[in-house]
């Protein structure tokens, strides 16, 4: 899978990103169920490519990394007044659901509801990602485009933290 994707990592550098993604994986197949559920383990769908899985996570961490450093990780704060794309305001609305998610995580002792906030929110941005431009837009559309994506980073990054586990840069 590692070679397959991204073919000029270094052997050590494989190693190092199986040995990241292996023990995430692990972690956040654990977390990511209600802890009222019975949990039937599986490696095939644990290391799949989509669905509620940390691989999926780390993707779209790994593609917000890569638009940033491609923009140069230069946002600007710019607040001009244009009009919001719906898939930009979905982005923006689950975005702003941190705070409740993490008070039902914290007061019902179940962090699965984080982990489903952090699928939604990256199952958003690959919608936007996919379906409109985000750096060859004019201004403002680049610059709001920009802020969504280091909020998504910084939002994933967050729930990593949680975990415990440490995402890879790129992928």
């Amino acid at each position: 899978l590692l070679v397959s994707k991204e073919s000029n990592l270094s052997s050590d550098e494989r190693k190092v990103l199986a040995q990241k993604i292996g023990i995430a994986a692990v972690k956040y197949t654990d977390l990511v169920h209600d802890r009222n559920t019975d949990v039937v383990f599986d490696w095939a769908k644990m290391f799949a490519l989509d669905g509620n899985l940390i691989i999926y996570l780390f993707y779209a961490f790994a593609r917000c990394n890569s638009l940033l450093r491609e923009a140069g990780e230069h946002v600007s704060l710019k607040n001009q007044p244009a009009p919001w794309e719906e898939l930009e305001r979905t982005l923006a609305f689950e975005l702003f659901e941190l705070e409740s998610v993490l008070l039902k995580s914290i007061n019902n002792y179940d962090p699965h509801h984080l982990l489903d906030h952090a699928y939604r929110v990256s199952s958003q941005f690959s919608r936007l990602y996919n379906n409109l431009p985000i750096l060859k837009p004019d201004e403002p559309y680049r610059s709001r485009r920009l802020q969504l994506v280091r909020a998504v980073k910084d939002r994933l990054q967050f729930v990593f933290d949680v975990l415990g586990v440490d995402a890879p840069e790129r992928l």
